[in-house]
């Protein structure tokens, strides 16, 4: 038996406000200043400011999750969730996230990660894939963590440009190894040739392996195993991420790669 839909068309705020719901939750408005809104389905909002939500479905927040006097928005969704940005956030999503921006802030998933324009400063952690299309890092480092690929469209472009310049030196060579008479300082560029061609094939077999998971992942890049984007600290995961499943009164901090849980006193 589906279960009712709670429709809120006014923000939903303050501290001493928990929302809960067996159901799916529908906030035509924005969730703010310390609110914890808890579904057993989903969460839809427009925005989300300094709050906890905790759904046992899906969450999609229509515009940002972002914090609110230094107090950051702490999200879980056992779904999947989606926002146009996240800033100065933790987001938990089992089933996977797709956000456009993320600046300052944590994502974490057992499923695939999807980042459409840019990731700055900020940790994403996946068991599978992060398919992001540009990182930066300015006030701390950006840590993509991935237990099979990540994937950066910006990588394939400067994957070209170092073919373009190996090759370019590949012909000044060859120019320079039929002028030349002395045997030693032939076979000396004959040697820094062959060694060039070899970079060459391996740089195409790279770019031919990116094409071949771009049309998998929709998106130009690279895997984790062949390069890293400058100013990017890349890790391979190789055990399954501790996320809850079951939705609670309840909300996260995390610590040294571990979510722990912390009861919610009072609420209503």
């Amino acid at each position: 038996m589906k279960k009712e839909l709670l429709k809120i068309e006014k923000n939903v705020e303050n501290p001493d406000t928990h929302l809960k719901h067996e159901g799916d939750i529908q906030i035509d408005a924005d969730v703010l200043k310390g609110a914890t809104v808890e579904a057993a389905g989903n969460i839809t909002a427009d925005n989300a400011f300094g709050v906890q939500l905790i759904a046992g479905g899906d969450i999609k927040i229509r515009n940002e999750v972002a914090s609110y006097k230094n107090n950051e928005s702490v999200i879980y969704s056992n779904g999947r969730f989606s926002a146009e940005k996240v800033s100065g956030s933790t987001v938990v999503a089992e089933k996977g996230a797709v956000i456009n921006i993320v600046e300052n802030s944590r994502v974490i998933s057992n499923d695939d990660i999807f980042v459409n324009s840019c990731v700055t400063s900020s940790e994403i952690s996946s068991l599978k894939s992060i398919c992001v299309r540009k990182t930066v890092s300015k006030n701390k480092p950006t840590v993509l963590e991935s237990g099979r690929s990540v994937i950066i469209d910006e990588k394939v472009a400067s994957l070209f440009k170092e073919k373009k310049t190996l090759l370019s030196r590949l012909d000044n060579i060859k120019r320079y190894l039929v002028k030349i008479d002395n045997t030693e300082k032939q076979e000396q560029l004959q040697r820094k040739y062959d060694s060039i061609n070899d970079m060459i094939t391996k740089i195409s077999g790279d770019i031919s392996e990116n094409a071949e998971l771009a049309r998998k992942n929709a998106v130009f890049g690279i895997t984790v195993k062949e390069s890293a984007e400058a100013e990017t600290k890349l890790i391979m995961k190789t055990s399954k991420l501790d996320l809850e499943n079951d939705v609670t009164s309840s909300h996260f901090t995390l610590k040294d790669e571990e979510i722990i849980r912390k009861n919610l006193e009072g609420g209503s």
